[in-house]
C-alpha cells in the first residue's frame, strides 16, 4: 500500500472520529444520535433522495471527464471526492431549507462555529497551492484541491444557514 493511500485512510478515519466526538459534544443531551421530529425525518428522507441523484449525476459526469485521453486528477481517489462533496452539499442544503438539518437536541451556534473552523482550515490548506503553483502539476490537479473543495462546501452550507435565517426572520 502506498504512502498516499495510508494518508487518505488515516484522514478518513480521523475525520469520522472527530465528527462523532463533535456531534456528541454539540448535542445538548451529550448523545451521538440527533433527535428529529416526524416532519424532519420525512424532509431528511427527501433530502437524501435528492442527494443520491446528485451523486449519481456527478459520478456520471466524472466518468465522462475521466474517460478522456488526459486524466485530470493526480490520484484516482480524488475523482470520488467531488461526488461526495456534491452529495453532502445537496443533502444539507435541502435539509436546511426544510428545517430538518438542526435536530431537537443540537446547539446551532456550536455547529456554526465548528463549520467555520473546518472551512477556514481546509481553505488555508487549499488556497496556498493556488498561489505557489502547486495546485496543478503536469496538468493534473493535486490533493490540496480536495481541501479547497471541502472548504468551499462548508462555506456554501454556512451561507445556506444565513439565507434560511433571513427567510425565517421575514416570515415572522
Amino acid at each position: 500500500m502506498s504512502t498516499t493511500s495510508i494518508f487518505w485512510i488515516m484522514g478518513i478515519i480521523i475525520g469520522v472520529l472527530v465528527s462523532l466526538l463533535v456531534i456528541k459534544a454539540f448535542n445538548s443531551d451529550g448523545r451521538i444520535k440527533t433527535k428529529y421530529d416526524e416532519r424532519q425525518i420525512a424532509a431528511r428522507g427527501k433530502a437524501y433522495m435528492y442527494s443520491f441523484y446528485a451523486v449519481i449525476i456527478t459520478n456520471a459526469l466524472m466518468m465522462v471527464i475521466d474517460v478522456g485521453d488526459e486524466n485530470l486528477f493526480s490520484y484516482g481517489a480524488m475523482i470520488m471526492s467531488i461526488p461526495i462533496c456534491v452529495g453532502i452539499a445537496v443533502q444539507v442544503t435541502v435539509s436546511i431549507f426544510k428545517d430538518a438539518y438542526i435536530g431537537m437536541n443540537n446547539n446551532f451556534k456550536k455547529y456554526m462555529i465548528f463549520m467555520c473552523g473546518i472551512s477556514a482550515f481546509n481553505l488555508m490548506v487549499g488556497i496556498r497551492p493556488l498561489f505557489t503553483g502547486d495546485m496543478i502539476v503536469d496538468g493534473k490537479l493535486q490533493s490540496p484541491f480536495v481541501s479547497l473543495m471541502v472548504g468551499l462546501m462548508f462555506i456554501v452550507i454556512a451561507v445556506d444557514f444565513m439565507i434560511k435565517r433571513i427567510i425565517d426572520g421575514r416570515e415572522e
